[in-house]
C-alpha cells in the first residue's frame, strides 16, 4: 500500500505553488471527500513557480571624510588646552597627545606611548584606552558646532581588540554621530600606527554624554 511520505520544505521565497493530484490540480476536484481520497491514494506533485531573481542594486561607496577644517581644528585645540589644566589624569596620561585632524563632528589625534601607559604585561593599559575614548568623545562633540561645553558622561562601552607597547604611537578617532538637545552619541577607534599609517585596531568604544547643562 502506498503511503504519503513526509514532505520537508526549506525556506525559500516561493512566488506561487500548485498542488497536482494524479496530474489534476487539487482545486479542480470539487468534492471535499474526493479530495481527501485523491491526496492519500495518489502521488502528490508540488509545482513551484519561483520569482524572477535580479541582481541587487550596487551599494554606493562610502564617502571619504571632509577635508581637515583649520577653523574647527583650531577650536578643538583651544577647547582641549582649556580643559587640560583642570584634569590631573588628563595631564598625566595625555600631556603629549596631539590633535591632527578635525571636521564637523570628527577628530583625530596621535599619542606616543610611554611606560606610564602600559600594564604589567607591557601593553597599553585598559584604563588608558578608556580615558582616550572618554576624551575623544568630548572633543568630537566640541567639533560638532564649535561649542565650548561637551557635557558629562552617562555611559561608555569599550571593546579591547589588540595591544600596543611602550614606544608605539597610536591614533585615536572620535565621531559624534548624533548631537541633540539633551544627549550626544559618539564612537571612537584606537589604532596602532605602523609606518605612520593606521594598523591593528587596539580598541573601539561608544560614549554617550548628557549635554543639556
Amino acid at each position: 500500500m502506498w503511503r504519503p511520505r513526509p514532505l520537508t520544505l526549506a525556506y525559500w521565497p516561493f512566488h506561487s505553488c500548485r498542488l497536482l493530484i494524479a496530474g489534476r490540480p487539487l482545486n479542480s476536484i470539487a468534492d471535499p471527500a474526493a479530495r481527501c481520497i485523491a491526496i492519500f491514494n495518489c502521488p502528490v506533485i508540488l509545482i513551484f513557480t519561483l520569482p524572477r531573481v535580479t541582481s541587487p542594486a550596487p551599494v554606493p561607496a562610502m564617502s571619504s571624510d571632509a577635508a581637515n577644517d583649520p577653523e574647527i581644528l583650531a577650536h578643538v585645540q583651544q577647547f582641549w588646552e582649556g580643559r587640560k589644566p583642570s584634569s590631573p589624569i588628563y595631564q598625566f596620561l595625555l600631556d603629549d597627545i596631539k590633535l591632527t585632524y578635525a571636521s564637523k563632528g570628527v577628530v583625530r589625534a596621535q599619542l606616543p606611548l610611554t611606560k606610564n601607559h602600559v600594564n604589567t604585561h607591557g601593553s597599553i593599559h585598559g584604563s588608558v584606552s578608556a580615558t582616550l575614548i572618554d576624551w575623544v568623545g568630548g572633543i568630537a562633540i566640541a567639533a560638532w558646532d564649535n561649542r565650548s561645553k561637551a557635557g558629562v558622561s552617562t555611559d561608555i562601552h569599550i571593546s579591547y581588540l589588540s595591544g600596543a607597547k611602550d614606544g608605539d604611537t597610536i591614533e585615536i578617532e572620535g565621531r559624534a554621530g548624533k548631537v541633540g538637545g539633551t544627549l550626544a552619541f559618539t564612537t571612537a577607534t584606537i589604532w596602532k600606527l605602523v609606518d605612520g599609517k593606521p594598523g591593528p585596531i587596539v580598541a573601539t568604544g561608544s560614549h554617550t554624554k548628557f549635554i543639556k547643562i
